[in-house]
């Protein structure tokens, strides 16, 4: 039988229902590793992700400058713009 301390220390967890019948005599400790191993893997899965992010920003850049950056570049050179 599962304790309710149990389930408050897998709340969050997106397996927490196969982790309870899995393991129904599941320890509150054991619990709070399992959560901790779980945030974990999602922390270097979400560097690698952003790594992978900052790369394909950096190579499919096209140089262009977004219009309105381009427009502000113009008129402070003195410049009128046709809209």
């Amino acid at each position: 039988m599962t304790s309710i301390s149990v389930a408050k220390a897998l709340n969050g967890h997106p397996h927490r229902a196969d982790i309870i019948q899995e393991r129904p005599d599941i320890t509150v400790k054991q619990a709070e590793k399992e959560i901790q191993q779980w945030k974990q893997a999602g922390r270097a899965q979400k560097k690698k992700s952003a790594a992978h992010s900052r790369k394909s920003k950096r190579t499919t850049h096209t140089g262009r400058l977004p219009l309105r950056v381009a427009e502000k570049m113009i008129v402070s050179c003195g410049e009128k713009v046709a809209t």
